[in-house]
């Protein structure tokens, strides 16, 4: 493949990724350039007068700010993979456990309403499509019915392969088409014989992706932020990595 045909079938890859986690609606992936959002906060204060302005886009710099630490720290995971992954793989191990770590903070609130809903009263009912009920009780258009979580899959380090693919299995549709799409069980595989699966998902699970910490647009640009550094590694440019997205 050259490098031209090489680019755009990654750039079809991001944006295919990008609109299947904006689809479970916990990702807002919309963004508007500095120059244009800087003008839309001027016009907006520009009736209180400009040391409001100066407030709120300091405020804005501070949140980008806690972004790129974010991104950056999540980031710091893959010197596990170092002499196990080539560089420019990383992100099919990377990306994979942050989509899962979003989810898995997501439905935290809900978990043990979904899971006594589902073992009390939907297991009995015999349906043909439960998804909607508990969705409903989730209170996002996804849930998870498996009894792990991070927290409790770093509690078993002899069993954590096989209860990772458990807890991927719990999830309803919209979130298995979501990590299905990186074809995560080989990596599960892959990390757990080198003893490594373990060590990543005990990280993970010390990250705070809840949507009270990191909204969903800041969700958004560090999964973006992650992609272009991936895209650093295989030689690419942000700009031929991303379309833009105004």
């Amino acid at each position: 493949m050259t490098g031209g045909c090489a680019s755009a079938a990654n750039a079809r890859e991001s944006d295919r990724t990008l609109s299947m986690l904006s689809h479970v609606g916990e990702h807002c992936f919309t963004r508007s350039t500095d120059r244009r959002l800087r003008q839309r906060i001027k016009n907006q204060t520009a009736r209180v007068g400009l040391s409001l302005y100066r407030l709120v886009w300091w405020c804005l710099m501070a949140r980008t700010e806690n972004v790129r630490q974010l991104a950056n720290f999540i980031w710091s995971v893959a010197d596990l993979l170092r002499g196990d992954y080539k560089q420019a793989d990383y992100g099919k191990v990377i990306l994979p456990f942050t989509v899962l770590r979003r989810l898995d903070c997501v439905l935290e609130p809900t978990k043990e309403t979904v899971m006594d809903f589902y073992k009390s009263k939907v297991k009995s009912m015999n349906l043909k499509n439960p998804e909607p009920l508990l969705n409903q009780k989730a209170g996002v258009p996804f849930h998870n019915i498996s009894q792990f979580t991070f927290q409790k899959l770093k509690e078993d380090s002899d069993n954590v392969a096989a209860n990772l693919k458990n807890f991927i299995n719990g999830f309803s549709a919209a979130g298995r088409e979501i990590i299905e799409y990186f074809n995560f069980n080989e990596h599960i595989n892959r990390l757990d014989e080198a003893n490594l699966l373990f060590l990543i998902v005990q990280k993970f699970a010390e990250i705070d992706l809840h949507p009270d910490a990191v909204s969903n647009m800041e969700m958004g640009y560090v999964f973006e932020e992650l992609i272009r550094k991936f895209s650093e590694l295989s030689n690419e440019t942000a700009g031929e990595h991303f379309t833009p997205r105004e």
